[in-house]
């Protein structure tokens, strides 16, 4: 009988502090506006998260926060949704202003407060992503990233997408590989980390999408190709920190010029034939990793 009764008593305070546990953090309230809206959110004790809606996407957003209406912090609220405010102090009540700016012009749209949850109780810390918010991928190559999250509790971190990514881009946690084909455009993802405790962060990550650059310029893509040797030269344009291997043949086959070439100018150009040739009809390679193109010239 005993043994019940303690076992009663026990059942009794899991669930109370089961009940302290999932108060550890105070609702944020909607806030309703024409535009943008808060949509809700916690203040735990040292962090907020804001939930928010917003029917346009373009000019930039700011929230500025503080224990006054002098604020004193800010980031910009397109950053995450919700917008996660760190660095906050247990019990204190904050002052946040929401203003959009457009071609110049400020508007301000949300203006309130919320007050942090007291700090007595043991808080869980959500993860933070430590992966870069943007990255560079070629058409044409596959291109791995790895999401990345700290986690000051130790806590496991899962990773998912949030929303819809493009066709071309594989997801299995935590790695994303991208793999733009032709005519891919620029995107973005939305990566949300979490710790299995309603702890949780977000990135929206960008994703920008390049060709690469072709060797010959378009205009010098023919297969004949009349120069004049020592005053005018068959020039070619690369992008920086690209190496250009340029050979010069004969028409029997005989190599006359062998040579790699380091543009770190993008805007360069370089000379692809010796300033001491004879007239004549040669065959020049230009090549770089990308693509090789084999050229007929003639030598005046």
């Amino acid at each position: 009988m005993r043994f019940k009764k303690a076992l009663f008593s026990l059942l009794i305070f899991i669930l109370f502090l089961s009940t302290r546990s999932n108060a550890q953090c105070n609702t944020i309230d909607a806030i309703t506006a024409a535009s943008f809206r808060i949509t809700g959110g916690e203040a735990c004790s040292t962090h907020a998260n804001l939930k928010w809606s917003y029917k346009e996407n373009n000019g930039t957003m700011t929230i500025e926060w503080g224990t006054s209406t002098s604020y004193g912090n800010s980031k910009s609220v397109y950053s995450s949704n919700p917008v996660k405010l760190t660095g906050l102090n247990p019990s204190t009540t904050y002052y946040y202003n929401v203003t959009g700016l457009w071609k110049g012009r400020t508007y301000p749209y949300t203006r309130s407060t919320f007050k942090t949850s007291s700090g007595s109780v043991s808080v869980n810390n959500p993860p933070e992503i430590t992966s870069a918010s943007a990255v560079v991928c070629t058409t044409g190559k596959s291109l791995i990233y790895k999401v990345t999250a700290n986690d000051k509790d130790k806590d496991p971190v899962t990773f998912t997408l949030s929303g819809n990514k493009p066709g071309w881009v594989d997801f299995t946690s935590p790695n994303l590989v991208l793999k733009p084909v032709s005519g891919s455009k620029n995107s973005s993802i939305q990566i949300v980390a979490s710790d299995g405790k309603n702890g949780f962060d977000t990135l929206k990550l960008a994703i920008s999408v390049q060709t690469p650059t072709s060797v010959i310029e378009p205009g010098l893509q023919r297969e004949m190709i009349t120069l004049i040797a020592g005053s005018s030269s068959l020039l070619v344009k690369a992008s920086a920190d690209r190496l250009i291997h340029v050979a010069l043949y004969s028409l029997n086959g005989a190599m006359i010029m062998n040579k790699v070439l380091d543009i770190s100018d993008g805007n360069s150009k370089v000379s692809l034939l010796p300033d001491k040739i004879i007239s004549g009809v040669y065959l020049l390679n230009v090549s770089n990793q990308l693509q090789s193109s084999m050229h007929q010239i003639c030598v005046k």
